[in-house]
């Protein structure tokens, strides 16, 4: 479940109790709770075991939403992702703020719900932070010491920056240091084998990790170690045409240590895992390595900065590709930003089902496209808005003589003309002018190539439950029952009188006159497609009956009793 709501800053962009909510209102951090919190709770019912919340806020709410959760999902874990989405800042007083805050709200399970990220994937976090990026955030404090030991870095990315923090004057003779070695195969990673923290690092604190390495210089090969010496005993170095010894000394002439012991640092000596790396002028000595296969996957952390995330890159730009207009959605959030959230959850999960009930200019179908397509996956999305008009359009409509529920109206609002016409142009290819689409993903995909998704719109009404009881609002229900057998493939047409329903590529089959029910077992036996069926039957015990007689493998409702069960709303239950 993915969720982006009103930020509840000021602008007049949301309503509490058909009003609008802005900067004036002292009540409004109250009101927005009081909004967000019933959503919320009808959230948790909707969540399945092992489903997970993602909800995405600025600084405005972050904080009472951090509260609002740990109440309400009390039982879950809870955690904050800070996602750079604007990286030339905002132009506000003291700071220009570049980023927002995601919190994933997950089951705990005992054991890991979000998905690690594959190495390679393009649709993740950046692999490894450059070189000269890491001592230019290094130097201006934006990477600190406490940030290491919060675990916010790969361990192939400690070294870099530990090297950074080391000496932060490093030349370009000394980047030498720092890089894998240019045979390093690309399966490969090489760490460097001198510890260079500040913990635990110095030959003092481990004296046991203190010794010589042998190597060749000219074959660039290691030969064998050197014995322990005692705490304070000096070392020698031996310095031969094709034989040298090399002490973890760093760039000052501290005396640090190896990351092993001399047993374990001999077993991967022999595994042939211990490699000669680039010569350190400054040092005047070599740089060992250990050499491992990079893992496939990485876990990932809590600060997400890429370029994909860009908001006006990749949010403005493409809804505006896409409509074939400008300005007709403040703010809509990079689509790769949503993709990467929900690939976190949902990576392997071919077939998950994603609600999004705040959908907004429609990312979240867009983003559910992009999944599928790296994996052919078949995941599904349900996307749920209003219809709202700006307020301002909604003055100059009414001085017109033009309300509310008139074509005129509803054809302003935000569904018509910006949700709908971007879902159906990410699926078509086509904007609602019938142009192509213009520009590419960032994996190339040309926009106007569409995607193979089919989408459907519906309009969500209250019925009045003793005609869904009669059974003359059989045509209003009848798209709830596809999207509940999974909405595969096209939705079949409802039948104006019929006894029974057994769409011939659908998943799903209905009943319609229970004396025909033995036809209709017929004609139901031998499709293992279809996973769904609902009996119209007044009698309960008519129904049991009937269901018994079905194969045990489908999912057996009862009409009209259980959509009425499943639909009912205002209960006290649900407040």
């Amino acid at each position: 479940m993915y969720i982006d709501p009103p930020y509840n800053t000021g602008a007049r962009d949301w309503k509490y109790n058909n009003r609008y909510v802005d900067s004036n209102d002292t009540w409004s951090h109250s009101k927005w709770l009081g909004f967000m919190e019933k959503r919320l709770w009808l959230a948790k019912r909707l969540l399945k075991p092992d489903g997970v919340l993602i909800v995405t806020i600025d600084e405005h709410e972050v904080h009472h939403l951090g509260m609002l959760l740990e109440k309400v999902f009390k039982e879950y874990l809870r955690y904050t992702i800070t996602a750079v989405i604007n990286p030339k800042g905002t132009y506000k007083l003291n700071f220009g703020r570049v980023d927002e805050q995601v919190f994933f709200v997950v089951p705990d399970v005992g054991r890991d719900v979000i998905v690690p990220r594959p190495r390679n994937a393009k649709d993740g976090n950046a692999d490894q932070l450059g070189l000269g990026l890491l001592r230019k955030m290094v130097g201006q404090g934006l990477i600190t010491r406490s940030m290491l030991d919060d675990g916010l870095f790969d361990p192939s990315e400690l070294d870099l920056i530990e090297a950074s923090f080391e000496d932060d004057t490093l030349s370009d003779d000394d980047e030498l240091e720092m890089d894998n070695s240019d045979d390093t195969p690309p399966e490969y990673e090489d760490w460097f084998l001198r510890r260079r923290g500040q913990e635990s690092s110095y030959r003092h604190q481990r004296p046991n990790q203190f010794f010589a390495i042998y190597i060749d210089p000219v074959r660039k090969m290691v030969e064998g170690i050197g014995p322990l010496l005692g705490k304070d005993e000096p070392y020698q170095k031996i310095s031969k045409s094709n034989y040298l010894s090399v002490y973890p000394i760093d760039n000052d002439g501290h005396e640090r240590v190896w990351r092993y012991s001399r047993e374990t640092m001999q077993r991967y000596i022999d595994a042939g895992e211990i490699v000669v790396g680039s010569f350190n002028k400054k040092a005047k000595s070599w740089t060992l390595n250990h050499r491992k296969l990079k893992k496939e996957f990485l876990r990932n952390k809590t600060v997400w900065w890429e370029k994909r995330h860009d908001a006006g890159v990749h949010g403005t730009n493409v809804v505006n590709n896409l409509l074939g207009k400008r300005g007709l959605f403040p703010f809509p959030k990079s689509v790769y930003a949503v993709q990467d959230a929900l690939a976190t959850v949902v990576r392997n999960r071919p077939n998950a089902l994603i609600l999004d009930f705040f959908a907004g200019s429609g990312t979240t179908f867009h983003a559910t496209c992009l999944l599928n397509a790296a994996d052919d996956g078949k995941r599904r999305s349900v996307l749920v808005t209003n219809n709202e008009v700006e307020e301002k359009l909604v003055k100059r409509l009414i001085s017109q003589g033009i309300y509310r529920g008139e074509p005129e109206f509803e054809a302003q609002g935000i569904f018509s003309l910006v949700t709908r016409p971007r879902c159906e142009a990410v699926v078509t290819g086509k904007r609602p002018d019938g142009k192509p689409v213009p520009g590419r993903h960032i994996d190339g995909r040309p926009l106007a190539r569409g995607f193979e998704e089919n989408i459907e719109f519906f309009r969500v009404d209250y019925l009045d439950p003793d005609d869904v009881d009669l059974g003359t609002q059989f045509q209003a229900i009848f798209p709830s029952l596809w999207l509940a057998a999974g909405g595969l493939g096209e939705r079949p047409k409802s039948p104006a009188e019929a006894e029974m329903l057994v769409p011939p590529e659908g998943c799903f089959a209905i009943l319609l006159q229970e004396e025909k029910f033995r036809a209709f077992s017929k004609a139901i036996h031998d499709r293992n497609d279809i996973t769904h069926v609902w009996i119209v039957t007044d009698s309960e015990d008519a129904f049991a009956e009937m269901r018994a007689a079905l194969p045990g493998r489908l999912i057996t409702s009862m009409l009209y009793r259980d959509y009425l069960r499943n639909f009912r709303i205002n209960t006290r239950r649900n407040l």
